[in-house]
């Protein structure tokens, strides 16, 4: 399942993030990645070490605890920092899927899901949409600045070659309180009930009812 969360960063916090963009140094990407992904992958990040990346992981996470979308789709338990990577006419990041673990912050936490954020207009870049193949076919996403999507980490996944323009994204990985994908959507989806049940029928015996079962369906798939 994919999320969309729509407008996590306001225009404001994507201009302050610009404007601390201008001020660091990029360096190739491919020295985070792992495996058969170094080989494919082609674009550039800021410096992991960089004080002003930690400026930028203070508006991103403030953003997210402010987001009742990205709690109710992910069940955060680790959320490592933000990279941000920048990609250049005729760079890109090839079909890959990324490493089951994953290191940083100080430590190592289990990928059960991935997420982008936009950080500047699709209308700046030509090229450059992730690409993620699905059990429906391949999915194409090109959001507009300060949208972010999520999406499973098991997912083999791209970013189409850059044509023209400068493609500016934050990207980090998510250790969830739910590993299994299948029960992190039906949960979604029965939260999603429940609102629909609070607005229409607060207090209701249906309502009460799917109360009890999400909280014991969160019981029964929740790993401590």
């Amino acid at each position: 399942m994919y999320t969309y969360i729509n407008e996590l960063l306001t225009a404001s916090e994507v201009d302050q993030i610009a404007g601390i963009v201008t001020k660091t140094t990029f360096v190739s990407g491919a020295a985070t990645a792992s495996g058969a992904a170094k080989n494919v992958k082609n674009n550039e990040q800021l410096q992991m070490n960089d004080t002003q990346l930690q400026n930028i992981n203070y508006i991103i996470q403030n953003a997210l605890v402010k987001s009742p979308l990205f709690r109710e789709a992910t069940f955060v338990r680790h959320i490592l920092p933000f990279m941000v990577s920048r990609y250049l006419p005729g760079m890109e990041y090839g079909w890959h899927v990324d490493s089951p673990l994953m290191s940083g912050g100080g430590g190592t936490i289990r990928a059960d899901l991935s997420t982008t954020i936009f950080l500047n207009d699709p209308a700046e870049y030509e090229g450059g949409e992730l690409e993620i193949e699905s059990d429906s076919g391949l999915q194409k996403f090109k959001l507009p600045k300060g949208h972010a999507i999520v999406y499973p980490t098991t997912k083999l996944h791209r970013v189409a070659p850059v044509t023209q323009g400068v493609r500016l994204v934050a990207v980090s990985w998510i250790q969830s309180f739910v590993k299994d994908t299948e029960k992190r959507d039906l949960l979604f989806q029965l939260k999603a009930l429940q609102e629909v049940l609070n607005q229409q029928q607060q207090g209701s015996q249906v309502h009460l009812s799917s109360q009890q079962l999400y909280s014991n369906l969160l019981r029964m798939f929740c790993e401590a």
